[in-house]
């Protein structure tokens, strides 16, 4: 009887938090991201970052289409890791890329980050 009541406890403790997190979700601002395949990315950031492009520019390119980033440490990062791509004020993506740089500094890759969350 014990273990019985434990089970439907735990369950009812699941199904309370669900409902919850659905409840307060959209009332405190959350939103899940939308995911792109990567391939659709790579293209979409070549777009608007050419293969060859220095890494300064590239910089620029991706701020001004509203590209979020992070680099990788260093005094001259050899990869940039995209996050998110707000396209228009409230339309974000997930990104899940990273652009590679060669000894010169130009973007040489656009690669797909391990370990994403794809669909």
């Amino acid at each position: 009887m014990a273990n019985a009541w434990r089970r439907f406890s735990r369950r009812n403790h699941l199904l309370v938090l669900m409902g919850v997190l659905t409840a307060t979700c959209p009332l405190s601002g959350c939103v899940l991201p939308n995911v792109v395949p990567f391939m659709d990315q790579r293209t979409a950031i070549l777009e608007v970052v050419p293969l060859g492009t220095p890494r300064d520019e590239t910089a620029a390119l991706l701020k001004e289409a509203g590209i979020t980033y992070t680099t990788s440490g260093g005094p001259e990062p050899g990869v940039y890791y995209c996050e998110s791509w707000e396209m228009e004020p409230g339309d974000r993506y997930h990104l899940f890329s990273e652009l590679l740089f060669d000894e010169e500094g130009r973007l040489e890759d656009v690669r797909e980050i391990p370990n994403n969350f794809q669909p």
